[in-house]
């Protein structure tokens, strides 16, 4: 398997399984459940703690394919796009990993602070994932001519 495969594998592990985190999160928030918000936290933690793998494979993947002749001038611009918003998404999935890591710690040290810092970190997996989703729309731009905006 190459970069280019990881990277089409895994850059949905962080949306989506961050995704399943969040909306397990809100309703345990909702409850009040502390045991259902540790577990919600772990998975939202497990997903973006991915970020730095499909950073590291997009990357390659990106050498592989500005040097070759697959991708339409089209192609190439999305690609740009979509290395410019992934960044910025990287660094916001990795801002909500931390703060759901610091919400577990918090809890487990200070149990009354569980739900203040769980919302804090679902406020922030919330701006990830909406990030994460811009940067997917432009990444899949890159390949799919049929999905590209105008089109």
């Amino acid at each position: 398997m190459n970069p280019l495969h990881l990277h089409l594998l895994s850059n949905h592990i962080p949306v989506i399984g961050g995704a399943l985190g969040l909306v397990t999160l809100l309703g345990a928030l909702i409850l009040r459940s502390t045991v259902a918000i540790r577990t919600a936290l772990v998975v939202a933690t497990l997903a973006t703690a991915t970020t730095p793998l499909v950073d590291w494979s997009g990357e390659e993947a990106e050498e592989r394919l500005e040097h070759s002749s697959v991708l339409d001038t089209a192609g190439k611009k999305w690609m740009d796009i979509h290395e410019d918003r992934a960044e910025i998404a990287v660094g916001a999935l990795l801002v909500a990993c931390g703060l759901c890591l610091a919400a577990l710690a918090a809890g487990a040290w200070k149990p009354t602070w569980l739900i203040p810092i769980s919302l804090v970190a679902a406020l922030a997996l919330a701006i990830g994932l909406g990030l994460g989703a811009w940067a997917g729309s432009a990444g899949g731009q890159i390949r799919h001519s049929e999905i590209r905006s105008g089109s």
